[in-house]
């Protein structure tokens, strides 16, 4: 159970669950080479809630990956045909009611901006990314003119999905690959996108667990279900200003928990002190200021930023490990032969 989805959709509000549906249907049909129904479920997801572009350039290249190794040029086009007919037919059937009104043009193009809202600043809140963290020491917005700061969100989360994403195009390519370019770009996207929210991080969580059941037999197959679980209590932990916020630190308190008895269930005996340790006293530490110490005046944002600060260190290490192992293909399906 994916329990910061559970945190959010029911004590935020949020309706992300039935996003993230849509795109785990979309990632059971690519992995099965289902080219048409799954452009159909992604489609869908991304029209519900624009914040699916997490995903979008991983089954970009996994489509067209997959349609590449055809036969012939002439399967390759058939292959790549039919998804882009898949896409463009479910975009006009939801645009539809739009597309018919009196004035199409305006009407989409208001859906448009405001599925792409870049008057509304480049993250919200106190979030766990790369431009709040750094913004105790420099203030991107200060140095970068708003009309050239989504190109620079842009192009440094290209930089960063990418190599993992170009993996998907090898022969030895499989759902293991196709899991984690899953993570690497929506952790990207949480990392250095514009506009981002606390909630982004439910995408990279959900592609982790994926991850934890796709990824092929050897070491990452062993570590990867504790590491989803860390990575989940993570999740919960960058989030916890938010639960704050909404009066939601009781939901929290069981969340965490749950998860960190699920965690110790998971670990081998010599583990779970260290595993178990090097979660709890970090985090018993950044609670108990944030709840007990005052901040300065100075920085009254200082405990926040240093839950979300310490958030998105953990966040960096996991996209470069996962980007690193993907490149060496350890999530690689391993040729018949061998």
């Amino acid at each position: 159970m994916l329990l910061p989805l559970v945190i959010i959709d029911h004590g935020h509000f949020q309706y992300n669950g039935v996003c993230l549906g849509f795109c785990l249907a979309a990632s059971g049909c690519v992995a099965r080479s289902w080219h048409v129904l799954g452009s159909v479920f992604f489609t869908s997801a991304l029209l519900y809630k624009q914040i699916a572009l997490y995903y979008a350039p991983v089954f970009f290249f996994a489509i067209l990956g997959q349609c590449l190794r055809g036969r012939n040029l002439s399967a390759v086009a058939w292959g790549v045909a039919r998804a882009g007919a898949a896409v463009l037919g479910t975009v006009l059937l939801l645009l539809g009611p739009w597309l018919l009104g009196e004035r199409p043009a305006a009407e989409v193009g208001q859906v448009l901006h405001r599925m792409f809202p870049f008057a509304r600043g480049l993250y919200e809140d106190k979030v766990a990314n790369v431009w709040c963290s750094i913004s105790v020491v420099l203030k991107v917005q200060r140095l970068v003119s708003p009309e050239r700061l989504p190109l620079l969100c842009g192009s440094t989360t290209l930089l960063a999905l990418l190599p993992s994403a170009f993996c998907l195009f090898r022969r030895t390519a499989g759902p293991g690959t196709f899991a984690a370019a899953l993570f690497t770009s929506s952790m990207s996207f949480f990392l250095f996108a514009f506009q981002v929210h606390e909630k982004g991080v439910l995408f990279p969580c959900l592609a982790f667990c994926l991850l934890a059941g796709a990824a092929p037999s050897g070491v990452t197959r062993k570590m990867a279900p504790a590491l989803a679980l860390q990575f989940q209590l993570v999740s919960l932990f960058s989030m916890y200003p938010l639960m704050v916020k909404d009066d939601l630190c009781l939901a929290y308190l069981f969340s965490v928990s749950a998860l960190l008895v699920a965690l110790v269930l998971q670990l081998g005996h010599h583990s779970k002190v260290f595993w178990v340790g090097s979660l709890l006293f970090p985090g018993l530490v950044a609670h108990a200021l944030h709840a007990l110490v005052p901040p300065p005046a100075r920085y009254p944002d200082l405990w926040t930023l240093l839950i979300t600060s310490a958030s998105c260190g953990y966040f960096l290490l996991s996209l470069l490990g996962v980007t690193y192992l993907q490149l060496l293909g350890a999530f690689d399906e391993k040729p018949k032969d061998l």
